[in-house]
């Protein structure tokens, strides 16, 4: 991860408008993503070769999503985490992450009457792969 921040860094400094990354630190751009998007679970993929991601695990799924006029919906964010992540850390439970959102999101809605029209769902599901 270091590295890729390294990277970044030396991009940005000289003003290179894109970044091509070395192919050893691709494997960290999804962590890297989600701690950038805020995301409560950072996934780290084992090896940079993985292909198949939490086959057959189940996950926790939230949607985040603001309705604009009561009717309109719009999503805003969508992510899950496995769902025995819950059990062995309490703050992964399904109300401890809604609770967590809706304390970033809420502020920064404000404008929009976010109280009453952000919601966060939350269900379970098993798939066959993930994307990440």
């Amino acid at each position: 991860m270091l590295q890729l921040l390294r990277a970044l860094g030396d991009r940005i400094r000289t003003s290179t408008p894109s970044v091509a990354l070395p192919e050893h630190v691709q494997a960290d751009i999804i962590s890297l993503a989600a701690i950038l998007l805020e995301y409560p679970v950072a996934y780290v993929l084992s090896s940079a070769d993985q292909t198949a991601y939490l086959s057959g695990v189940t996950l926790d799924v939230y949607e985040c999503v603001l309705a604009a006029d009561g009717a309109t919906e719009h999503t805003v964010i969508k992510f899950s985490c496995p769902y025995t992540l819950g059990f062995e850390h309490s703050q992964l439970t399904p109300q401890a992450i809604a609770t967590r959102i809706k304390t970033w999101f809420l502020p920064r809605l404000g404008k929009w009457k976010a109280e009453e029209s952000f919601e966060v769902r939350h269900h379970t599901e098993t798939q066959h792969r993930v994307a990440l």
